[in-house]
């Protein structure tokens, strides 16, 4: 699962929380069409997961080895990764039944899964039963959903407010964003996000003024602490 096992390159998933933008505010062709810098505007990007084709998001993390189902380590990886989709500039898809940790192998058969597109309904039947069963997962997805309608700084509009009203940092393999939903005041963020894939907590550095934590690894909350759990997403707003 790369980032999100605690792998992977902290710098591309910076990256990606902003969208994806070209170097240049421009809609000129690009010379390389493969370039992760691609979008002249947020909404040119789509940022996801999964999506219908290949594993959906509990299985590609079960496959890679994580267990405990939505109170685990495999239901913390699933927020984290769907917590960073929402917390990205663009246009974020969630594929279905992912809100419930949906999966399609059957009795561990994992090709079938992922190519399931002539599999009977036993492996591509969406159990609404599991709604119930991690019902915790669907909690925290419907409140990062919220959180993002809510804040304005999660949905930039354009290449410029990208560029002037966002900064990201890694440190070690945490990605952190600091944005501005004030084109009169870019420097001066109003919205903290930080996505930390590592198994232990990760103190924030805020800048000045009064912050209240609104998102951690369970959903929507509201501290003044700056400790972001581990294999989560936190955002933090300024009040």
């Amino acid at each position: 699962m790369g980032f999100m096992g605690g792998s992977g390159n902290p710098s591309a998933i910076a990256f990606g929380l902003t969208g994806s933008p070209t170097d240049a505010d421009s809609t000129a062709t690009l010379p390389d069409l493969w370039t992760p810098a691609f979008a002249d505007r947020p909404d040119q990007t789509m940022n996801y997961v999964s999506i219908h084709d290949n594993l959906d998001l509990y299985d590609k993390i079960t496959y890679s080895g994580a267990t405990g189902g939505a109170t685990g380590t495999a239901g913390r990886i699933d927020r984290l990764a769907v917590g960073t989709v929402l917390t990205s500039q663009g246009v974020p898809v969630i594929a279905e039944g992912d809100e419930f940790l949906r999966s399609k192998v059957v009795n561990g058969d994992y090709d079938t899964a992922k190519n399931s597109y002539n599999a009977p309904d036993s492996v591509n039947a969406i159990h609404w039963g599991d709604k119930v069963t991690n019902a915790s997962v669907f909690t925290y997805y419907r409140d990062a959903i919220a959180l993002r309608r809510a804040t304005a700084a999660l949905r930039l509009t354009t290449w410029s407010a990208i560029h002037n009203q966002l900064t990201t940092q890694v440190d070690g393999s945490t990605v952190i964003a600091r944005i501005s939903s004030d084109p009169g005041a870019p420097a001066t963020p109003d919205t903290i996000v930080v996505a930390n894939p590592t198994t232990t907590a990760y103190t924030a550095t805020l800048p000045s003024g009064t912050w209240t934590k609104v998102l951690n690894s369970s959903g929507a909350t509201s501290a003044t602490d700056t400790s972001c759990d581990p294999q989560s997403v936190t955002v933090f707003t300024r009040t």
